[in-house]
């Protein structure tokens, strides 16, 4: 059985007063229990009333603590914006866990969602300027399928090159 941590949060007292976040916790240790991922009561990170634009907060700061001390092997969160709102801190968040060697995974999304959600932080240019492209043809009403832009594409006013 692997050793894992949750991380769940919710943002506002309305959120935790409607019990979300026991909805969250009992969704995440079902998810463990079915993946067959050991979370100690002590690995249960919670952040109640807290905003996610801000990186230091209580739950989270105890999470990366553990995972600096090692034991952790995968976190567990139900979705991208329940670790964090903005980008760079996402971005802090998903390095300091790839350093430490533990896996990150959103239970709303598929293993292969997580994996490529940690993969555009390390390229951001490179999303930009894809976006950048995508956008551009939208607006000049040559909108092409999502994935057909090759590396290195030069936009003119004609067209593509």
């Amino acid at each position: 059985m692997r050793q894992g941590a949750i991380y769940a949060r919710v943002s506002t007292r309305r959120q935790e007063k409607e019990a979300t976040i026991d909805s969250q916790i009992a969704r995440l240790m079902a998810y463990a229990k079915e993946q067959e991922i050991e979370i100690p009561a002590d690995y249960q990170f919670i952040d109640q009333a807290v905003s996610g634009a801000q990186l230091a907060r209580p739950g989270l700061d105890g999470l990366r603590d553990q995972v600096q001390m090692g034991g952790i092997e995968v976190v567990l969160c139900l979705s991208p914006d329940r670790l964090a709102r903005q980008l760079g801190a996402q971005q802090v968040i998903v390095d300091e866990l790839k350093r430490a060697g533990v896996k990150l995974q959103f239970i709303n999304q598929s293993e292969w969602s997580t994996e490529i959600f940690c993969l555009s932080l390390d390229v951001p240019d490179l999303k930009n300027g894809y976006i950048l492209i995508r956008l551009a043809l939208i607006y000049r009403g040559r909108a092409i399928p999502v994935g057909c832009i090759p590396f290195f594409t030069v936009l003119t006013n004609s067209g593509i090159k």
